[in-house]
């Protein structure tokens, strides 16, 4: 505030000393790289719609000042969702390799053998019916039903094999 208190005009009927608080309020949780870049904008007059002539307002010296802001923060807060990506995919693989690992002890394979053969004891071998509802007459007369589809190749009717000939 102080460098461009020298260059631009007061504003109308303002008090230097309310001023000069409103602006510590405005810009109290701005970095002073912040403060100070949001400073030399107005000096070089890179700000949209100021005029260059009179002291900017606490608003739009903060406004500006969080503007320049924006895009480290953005650029922070991404990083920051990447690296939370990262931790997490990095204790899933290694949940998985623990898995893996356990999956390859003998005991732990002889053990999950004995599970499905006590799944499957009472289960019929051989080839189990697609119908669950239908017994063996009706399934092999729906099976009797069914005609297979002759393969048509419509290879023919694409404009690459009509433009050949």
């Amino acid at each position: 505030m102080v460098r461009m208190a020298g260059q631009f005009r007061d504003q109308p009927d303002i008090d230097h000393a309310d001023m000069a608080g409103e602006f510590l309020a405005a810009c109290r949780d701005l970095p002073p790289w912040a403060v100070s870049e949001a400073a030399s904008d107005f000096l070089a007059g890179r700000v949209d719609n100021h005029t260059g002539q009179f002291m900017p307002t606490c608003a739009e010296f903060a406004k500006r000042a969080r503007a320049i802001m924006m895009p480290f923060l953005s650029e922070r807060a991404a990083l920051r969702t990447e690296a939370s990506k990262l931790i997490e995919r990095a204790a899933d693989d290694h949940k998985r390799h623990l898995i893996e690992m356990e999956r390859q002890d003998p005991a732990v394979r002889k053990r999950v053998a004995s599970l499905a053969e006590a799944v499957t004891a009472g289960a019929p071998k051989g080839q189990v019916l697609p119908h669950l509802g239908l017994n063996e007459v009706e399934q092999r007369r729906l099976d009797a039903l069914k005609r297979p589809r002759p393969e048509i190749s419509k290879l023919e009717q694409t404009k690459i094999v009509k433009g050949r000939s």
